[in-house]
């Protein structure tokens, strides 16, 4: 969670009890005056989204999701990756996502960061001393160490 001008920005991983199925990733802005929803965002084809970064000027969100641990290996991969929004004007725009776990040979972890304000670091999961780092513009970029 974060907050973006007059909206806590809420990001729902929409897993069931079991943790056996998951549906789309949403984000929700809530007024934090008057507690009401003001948007709300799904994030299409990821899932298990629990990463929440927001870059330096605050214009950027970046979402990490790590795909449901249940639908196997193909399935979790096929729906871990990255989201990047323009947070500037409510509701929040797609800049970009990136469905890069095949590439990091894991589903990406739960945690990201911005250090910049074009790129974001993060880990994928089970594959330790593996790093990513990602520069984002027009196209993504994937930096593994």
């Amino acid at each position: 969670m974060t907050r973006v001008g007059t909206d806590a920005v809420v990001l729902l991983g929409r897993l069931d009890a079991g943790f056996a199925s998951g549906a789309d990733g949403r984000l929700v802005g809530i007024n934090v005056a008057t507690d009401a929803i003001d948007w709300a965002l799904d994030l299409p084809g990821f899932a298990n989204c629990e990463a929440l970064a927001r870059s330096p000027s605050g214009l950027r969100l970046a979402v990490g999701c790590s795909g449901v641990f249940a639908d196997g290996t193909t399935g979790q991969l096929a729906r871990s990756g990255i989201v990047l929004l323009d947070v500037g004007q409510p509701p929040p725009r797609v800049l970009g996502s990136w469905h890069i776990a095949n590439d990091l040979k894991g589903a990406l972890a739960t945690t990201l960061a911005f250090f910049s304000e074009t790129r974001v670091l993060g880990t994928p999961m089970a594959t330790w001393g593996l790093v990513m780092s990602i520069r984002h513009s027009h196209s993504i970029r994937i930096r593994v160490r």
